[in-house]
């Protein structure tokens, strides 16, 4: 049975219809690569908002400890000036001195002192918590803005895509 050259060529596909089916596969590909690159955005943009709650969430326990820290430093300070003033008071009675005049004064001066030094302390421990919960929340809108980029880069890369596909 012999099979004539002609009859082998028409079997053939056309050199169109290799162009259909290539330019098909290649329609495939970019929607594909669209949809991946959509997808990754999205996926960077959960990943930076998890990134963002636990920035946040860290701030506010080294928020929280370091007012602890100061009101324990606070309590400290108020215990060792209620403690001088005590001693200055049994050494004012020991030595026949009457507790009028200056040397009420001068206790009332190491009381102010002690009160001033656990006011002082509070602050601190203040500033100090404020501090950390600001570094937080900047933690927490960078990780948001990161997270905004890479969704949209995930976005603009499947338009990309997505055009050249079509």
């Amino acid at each position: 049975m012999a099979v004539s050259t002609a009859a082998l060529l028409a079997a053939l596909p056309s050199a169109a219809t290799v162009g259909s089916i290539a330019s098909g596969i290649g329609t495939a590909a970019s929607v594909l690569g669209g949809i991946q690159s959509l997808s990754g955005g999205i996926s960077a943009s959960k990943e930076a908002k998890n990134q963002a709650n636990l920035a946040t969430f860290q701030a506010q326990q080294q928020g929280a400890e370091a007012a602890r820290m100061a009101q324990r430093e606070a309590s400290l300070v108020a215990e060792e000036a209620e403690s001088t003033r005590r001693a200055q008071k049994v050494a004012y009675l020991k030595s026949g001195v009457s507790l009028e005049g200056s040397p009420l004064l001068v206790m009332e001066g190491t009381r102010a002192r002690g009160q001033e030094n656990v006011e002082e302390v509070l602050r601190a421990g203040g500033a100090a918590t404020g501090a950390a919960i600001t570094e937080g929340r900047i933690r927490a809108a960078n990780a948001k803005a990161a997270g905004r980029e890479s969704f949209m880069q995930g976005l603009t890369g499947a338009a990309s895509l997505f055009k050249s596909a079509f």
